[in-house]
């Protein structure tokens, strides 16, 4: 999807039994289940977020608050972290 500029956002990306869902401050803006498995398949790589793993691009965003979780994410409580998030943010 299309993320705003300029602008703090809480993003919450979640993959349970075939169902992708993303959330964009708390409100679910994308659901799919044309992602199917699990991760029973996958191999040891690079993690990477706001650059390529080779190539320089510059990026010049922020990122904070990060976790990562061996969990589902549901509607409810992907608005209430967005909301501790928020009252946190100066």
């Amino acid at each position: 999807g299309t993320l705003p500029l300029q602008e703090s956002i809480h993003v919450i990306v979640t993959y349970q039994k075939g169902n992708l869902r993303v959330y964009i401050n708390g409100k679910e803006s994308h659901n799919s289940q044309k992602v199917q498995g699990d991760f029973s398949n996958w191999q040891p790589a690079h993690f990477i977020l706001g650059d390529e793993w080779k190539d320089v691009r510059n990026w010049q965003g922020i990122i904070s608050h990060l976790a990562l979780y061996n969990l589902a994410i549901t509607s409810k409580e992907a608005a209430e972290r967005y909301e501790l998030i928020r009252k946190q943010a100066p």
